[in-house]
């Protein structure tokens, strides 16, 4: 009864804005709302729908919801990779207007002397997401030797060496990660 009852006050919400957005005009911006109603659907269905899982806490409805945000995201990048890549490129701009600039280049090649400063100029967001990574791994797996096996695999390996042909910077940083990994 409850389930049946959240997604007729959602459908209810959901057909008010539908009907009162006629201020928008014609193009972006109702293409846009329209998105963000076909995904708030889909998430109010998993919530109320999807199986639970394993997890129990916080509380069963909020693992649903982080499955329905999982696979919106697995079905997104199932659409990316059918299109071209300028469209795809043009599609992401959506997400940030500031994405289809160059980057400034930035070399971590260059000077190779192990001071203070040298180290806080390479760290960038790159770092950060090294870091989380390892982090969410450590906190998935909780075992040291099993997080250590998987970022020293072979394949790993493999695609770092493939990497540093084409790119300076993987090199190098192909030679720091296996000395701190041995």
């Amino acid at each position: 009864m409850i389930p049946a009852l959240i997604l007729g006050v959602a459908l209810t919400i959901l057909a008010y804005v539908a009907t009162t957005q006629d201020v928008l005009e014609e193009g972006r911006d109702k293409r846009r709302v329209g998105a963000y109603a076909a995904i708030a659907g889909f998430l109010l269905f998993g919530v109320i729908q999807f199986r639970d899982g394993p997890f129990i806490r916080p509380h069963p409805a909020f693992w649903r919801l982080v499955l329905g945000i999982n696979l919106l995201y697995e079905l997104a990048l199932a659409f990316l990779l059918f299109q071209d890549l300028d469209s795809a490129r043009g599609m992401m701009k959506y997400i940030d207007p500031s994405l289809g600039r160059p980057l400034p280049e930035k070399s971590y090649a260059e000077n190779c002397e192990f001071n203070l400063r040298n180290v806080w100029d390479a760290i960038d967001i790159f770092c950060l997401a090294h870091a989380l990574g390892w982090f969410g791994k450590a906190m998935i797996l909780r075992d040291y030797w099993f997080c250590w096996s998987i970022h020293c695999s072979i394949n790993w390996q493999i695609l770092q060496s493939v990497g540093g042909i084409t790119y300076v910077d993987f090199a190098v940083q192909n030679v720091a990660a296996n000395v701190l990994n041995a």
